[in-house]
């Protein structure tokens, strides 16, 4: 016999081997009771599609129209200590990853100071959606870990102007250090911004509370 029969024939024996001695399993045996299939997980796209959907539901903008022109990161006072600029969060929106900007810090840097929007010749209201990627971030639980106080300061300041229809800036320092516990910071500055009427006691009232506490409640911020 020749070497390549050999070579065949032991080739053979082992596949009958293994034949003999791996018999197929049924891994669950049937009981009678039809099997349900598993249901399908949500998938990344679907979530990430629904938040661009609530994104441009709160700010009306198309995303698209941004041309990269960096503009808006060139005016921005804060884009040095951003870990995302305004300009590269506006491409991760034209590309529908809004939860990777919701959980950056750069939406809890922004100011709000309109330079962005200003500055845009797409006429993209920059600042109104960095708002919104706040608002979506605490919705969905995607806070950054290094926004913890100014997250603080960020629901005491809502809070306050809900309640008083403006600014008081007592209960702002007192819900703040209640937040953060930084009770004794700037506790000696406290004194002389008291003397020079800097910090009052009391808050001025104003006509339009009631209706700034609507407002609050048709935007449905968490507070």
């Amino acid at each position: 016999m020749r070497q390549g029969e050999l070579r065949g024939a032991a080739r053979g024996t082992q596949t009958k081997g293994m034949t003999r001695t791996m018999p197929l399993k049924d891994p669950q045996p049937d009981t009678g009771v039809p099997r349900q299939s598993p249901a399908p997980p949500i998938s990344s796209d679907h979530q990430a599609t629904t938040l661009l959907q609530e994104l441009q539901q709160l700010t009306g903008e198309n995303y698209a129209r941004c041309t990269q022109c960096g503009r808006c990161t060139a005016g921005c006072p804060l884009a040095e200590d951003m870990d995302l600029s305004p300009t590269r969060v506006m491409r991760l929106l034209q590309r529908g990853r809004v939860e990777r900007a919701c959980r950056s810090l750069a939406v809890w840097f922004c100011v709000s100071c309109q330079v962005c929007t200003t500055r845009c010749p797409q006429e993209v209201d920059i600042a109104s959606t960095m708002d919104a990627l706040r608002e979506l971030a605490r919705r969905h639980g995607f806070e950054h870990p290094g926004s913890r106080e100014i997250l603080a300061f960020h629901r005491s300041l809502l809070r306050v102007v809900r309640r008083y229809g403006r600014l008081h800036e007592f209960p702002l320092i007192r819900n703040y250090k209640l937040r953060t516990g930084h009770f004794l910071q700037d506790i000696l500055v406290a004194p002389r911004m008291f003397i020079r009427g800097k910090i009052r006691l009391f808050p001025h009232s104003i006509a339009g509370a009631r209706a700034v506490r609507r407002l609050f409640e048709r935007s449905g911020a968490l507070l």
